[in-house]
């Protein structure tokens, strides 16, 4: 997989992550600022995981240069 497809695949999984965590909020019991501590902690951990894949594709380029 190439750093490009990984930073989609990452995208695509914190869409689908966030997607289902909606439908199943209306079923959770989860006041206003557990939901959001939840959508803040998911938001950072698949920012950093794009950052990663970025660095991955800047440091192949300068390798390939």
């Amino acid at each position: 997989m190439c750093e490009q497809e990984l930073s989609e695949y990452i995208k695509c999984q914190k869409f689908i992550v966030k997607s289902e965590l909606n439908y199943h909020w209306f079923n959770m019991k989860l006041n206003i600022a557990q939901s959001e501590f939840i959508e803040k902690t998911i938001d950072c951990i698949f920012d950093s995981l794009e950052r990663i894949a970025e660095d991955l594709d800047k440091k192949k380029l300068t390798e390939h240069n």
